[in-house]
């Protein structure tokens, strides 16, 4: 079985006399890390560290006028999420509903 980045299957075939084709089948069930989720940043608590924008840069964007950090995207899969508070000393990370 086969699994193309559309999200499809794909059965390898083999009749006896026409070599072989591939059968295509329903969409996979996407996978739990796939799912987008809100992000939310609480400004407050950080200190400026840096280290969710060097970390999560697709994520995670930099105000330099005010030394913080600034959401790119308000959704993220949850990995991307879990990424971005585990590289986060005061918690300024959560994931929203």
């Amino acid at each position: 079985m086969l699994i193309f980045p559309n999200n499809k299957i794909a059965t390898p075939c083999f009749p006896e006399r026409h070599g072989y084709f591939l059968l295509m089948q329903e969409e996979v069930m996407l996978n739990q890390d796939t799912k987008q989720r809100e992000i939310i940043l609480d400004q407050g608590r950080c200190h400026g560290c840096m280290g969710c924008h060097e970390m999560c840069p697709a994520l995670i964007g930099w105000d330099e006028e005010n030394d913080r950090p600034i959401l790119k995207k308000n959704k993220a899969t949850e990995e991307e999420i879990q990424e971005a508070m585990a590289c986060c000393p005061k918690d300024c990370f959560e994931l929203g509903e």
